[in-house]
């Protein structure tokens, strides 16, 4: 599998779902399973992805990459079939597109989870479990949470379904 690391909050909003294009100044002719990469805080592989297209980025793509301006040039990259890693497997990144060490693969596969359902007005409420603001996307029962306290919970047990 390949994988593609991103700085936060981009890599959280891929794995959340609010993110479905990724920009990037260099075009790929893979297609296929991705591995999403978050470099900081810890570096960690918290989702998995289909790179379904890679083409020139137009204007419209700004909503989905959750970007302010349009960068001409880039490319968009198409991510479908976005599956969280709970927990997160620990990983090393690399600039551009890399290969999941062979180990880790069974870690991610096994930790792989649908993508959870997102609020609907989760830009105007705060995460229940550390008051933040943004990047609240996940509601567990009614409960909203951001990616990181979305993660303790689970660790703890609790159903995210």
């Amino acid at each position: 599998m390949k994988a593609l690391s991103l700085k936060q909050p981009w890599a959280a909003m891929v794995a959340n779902g609010t993110k479905t294009v990724e920009t990037r100044s260099w075009s790929t002719s893979y297609r296929g399973p991705l591995a999403i990469h978050a470099s900081q805080p810890d570096g960690c592989i918290i989702a998995t992805a289909v790179l379904t297209e890679v083409r020139p980025m137009v204007f419209e793509d700004i909503i989905a990459a959750r970007l302010q301006v349009f960068l001409e040039g880039r490319f968009a990259w198409e991510l479908s079939d976005v599956r969280q890693v709970l927990p997160p497997i620990p990983a090393q990144g690399k600039l551009g597109l890399w290969n999941v060490p062979p180990g880790s693969l069974a870690a991610i596969n096994a930790a792989s989870k649908p993508l959870i359902a997102l609020c609907h007005r989760a830009e105007f409420q705060e995460c229940y479990g550390c008051g933040m603001v943004e990047g609240v996307a996940h509601c567990h029962e009614g409960v909203r949470l951001c990616f990181e306290c979305l993660v303790e919970f689970q660790d703890v047990g609790l159903s995210a379904a």
